[in-house]
């Protein structure tokens, strides 16, 4: 929650080294050195990377704060959300009791797995959201202490108060936008959602949702690319051995995608019947509709584990039936591009399989920008450069007697893997790129090689 942001002030060296000194001195009588109060708070609480907090912040925070990750807002650079935490009106925090331990024998180990799987912490914490978003947060903290008896039910026992979040449950409507906060994929969420005045997230997803909408809405299938890759010759039996493969590749993942969505609709269908019976009075009724919903939920995530994996193994075969393919991979490239391009696909085994090729042949056909090296330190004007990726800047002056002389001053060089060396050292890497005589330019911060197109490397991340 909100207060959980603990507000901090960085204590300076002079501040802190006082502190100490009068901190030692007074339990144990000791007066330190100067500097050996500087010694200890360089090496023991300045440390590089850490924040050392007092035990009675960190208490704030859950009792312990033992090399935790934290994240720090910074009041400089988000100052009116600094000020918005600051100047809250903080509840009562709810103190951590020192219970004692219920000891679980190892015998009983299937006992203590199967009350884990059962905690009731995600409901609670889904119940805390609604109740903000309703605009009660005097329900939500009341909840607070629910949640922690819950986190302490599998070490110390503890219970919940099964009717309090029930009777609250029927106060508070679920907030909208919760249903969907396990889709993995940004077009399936609804452009818009029916929020409530106090709904401050949901506010926020309507306005960010509606901007990513054209994205989804200018996705074309890779026929309308026909004539974007081209160039590239092959053979009636490349042909038909791409339409093989392209017609195995499409099979596989249309059945994969079936059993996708035949048990998303299973779990839509639990979902919709729990949120039903959520408020009817009779509770083995409600227990049911989650048991059922709780069960295809789980049926849902072993799916798309299953079908992470299937796929993975399924691009991992067609990227080693086009690793074997040694000559005119561009040919091959051509092929598979001519037999996609017949069907409604989005292009997906084309991509899988001669990434590099198509990109090659896209900038060869549609044309490209050319090559630009990053260089802010560098004055604008004329530049030629050589096969060995070194860059000269040419200067045209008068000589002695009159005639132009053209001298040309070494900037820098750009090897053979990238890397962009100045004066001895690499100052930054570009994408590796063929390299003959040319001329160029300095603009505006950036070393232009005209004549050089650009073309991206695609680096596969092979499945494992």
């Amino acid at each position: 929650m909100f207060e959980d942001l603990l507000p901090y002030r960085r204590i300076t060296i002079g501040e802190m080294v006082g502190e100490i000194a009068r901190t030692v001195q007074q339990q144990t009588g000791v007066r330190l050195h100067p500097c050996q109060i500087v010694d200890l708070f360089e090496g023991q609480i300045f440390l590089k990377g850490t924040l050392t907090l007092h035990s009675k912040t960190a208490a704030r925070n859950g009792g312990d704060f033992d090399f935790d990750m934290v994240c720090v807002v910074e009041g400089d650079k988000l100052p009116s959300f600094v000020r918005d935490r600051l100047s809250l009106n903080e509840q009562t925090p709810v103190e951590k009791e020192k219970l004692k331990k219920q000891k679980s024998p190892w015998w009983n180990l299937v006992q203590v797995a199967s009350k884990a799987k059962g905690n009731e912490i995600g409901s609670i914490t889904d119940l805390q959201t609604s109740c903000m978003a309703a605009g009660q947060p005097e329900l939500a903290y009341e909840l607070v202490r629910e949640l922690q008896n819950a986190l302490d039910s599998l070490k110390h026992g503890t219970q919940v108060d099964r009717e309090r979040i029930a009777e609250i449950r029927k106060q508070i409507k679920s907030a909208p936008w919760l249903k969907y906060k396990r889709e993995d994929q940004v077009s399936r969420m609804p452009v818009s959602i029916e929020v409530e005045p106090t709904d401050k997230v949901g506010y926020l997803y309507n306005a960010v949702r509606s901007e990513v909408e054209d994205f989804f809405r200018t996705t074309l299938p890779i026929s309308d690319f026909k004539g974007v890759i081209c160039g590239g010759t092959f053979t009636q039996e490349m042909f038909e051995e791409c339409r093989e493969i392209n017609r195995l590749y499409a099979a596989e993942v249309s059945r994969i995608m079936a059993r996708k969505s035949e048990v998303e609709k299973q779990f839509g269908e639990a979902e919709a019947e729990y949120e039903g019976q959520r408020s009817n009075p009779d509770r083995k009724v409600r227990d049911a509709a989650r048991r059922r919903r709780n069960a295809a939920q789980l049926t849902l995530q072993s799916d798309k584990d299953r079908t992470n994996e299937e796929l993975k193994a399924l691009m991992m075969l067609v990227r080693k039936w086009a690793d074997e393919k040694k000559e005119n991979r561009r040919g091959w490239c051509q092929a598979l591009h001519t037999v996609v391009c017949s069907g409604r696909s989005k292009g997906s085994l084309l991509w899988n399989t001669f990434p590099q090729e198509a990109i090659d042949m896209i900038a060869e056909e549609t044309g490209s920008q050319p090559v630009q090296v990053a260089a802010p330190d560098l004055v604008d004007g004329e530049i030629e450069f050589d096969h060995e990726g070194r860059v000269f800047l040419v200067e045209h002056a008068n000589g002695e007697h009159g005639q132009n002389e053209v001298r040309r001053t070494l900037l820098l060089q750009v090897k053979e893997n990238g890397d962009v060396v100045r004066d001895g050292r690499r100052v930054s890497r570009v994408h590796p790129f063929p390299f003959s005589n040319g001329r160029g330019e300095i603009r505006n911060g950036h070393v232009v090689f005209d004549g050089i197109p650009q073309r991206p490397t695609i680096t596969q991340n092979r499945p494992t």
